[in-house]
């Protein structure tokens, strides 16, 4: 008797390059995701030393000119509020994982796959 594999190799490969085909665009597709997500975590990441270095800056001349002035302005608190919301923004957008939970997808059609085989294997014999 010849395995169900080997009788599908033989009698329909188009089927198993197809199938494996599907698993390269599979793969392909999860790689295309976790480099957007990758490009976005380091834009946020420098997005936000940019925005935490502006506030810190902001913060030091707004506390010169309202020391030197001697009176407070709204604007004072603003601007480096301004920044440090932009950077509190920033940070949680880069936060957020770089590997999607749907790259479990490609491991759960593996394992699907075993089983089918492993299941067809034991009806074999």
């Amino acid at each position: 008797m010849i395995h169900p594999l080997l009788k599908i190799l033989i009698q329909r490969p188009d089927l198993v390059i197809t199938h494996i085909a599907n698993y390269g665009d599979l793969v392909q597709d999860e790689a295309r995701g976790a480099m957007r997500n990758l490009v976005r975590t380091l834009i946020g990441w420098i997005a936000a030393v940019i925005a935490l270095s502006l506030f810190l800056v902001f913060t030091g001349v707004a506390l010169m000119i309202g020391l030197v002035q001697q009176q407070f302005h709204w604007v004072l608190l603003a601007v480096p509020g301004a920044m440090l919301l932009i950077a509190l923004v920033a940070m949680s957008m880069a936060r957020r994982p770089i590997l999607r939970p749907e790259i479990g997808e490609i491991k759960q059609q593996l394992l699907t796959d075993l089983h089918m085989l492993r299941s067809a294997g034991e009806s074999h014999e």
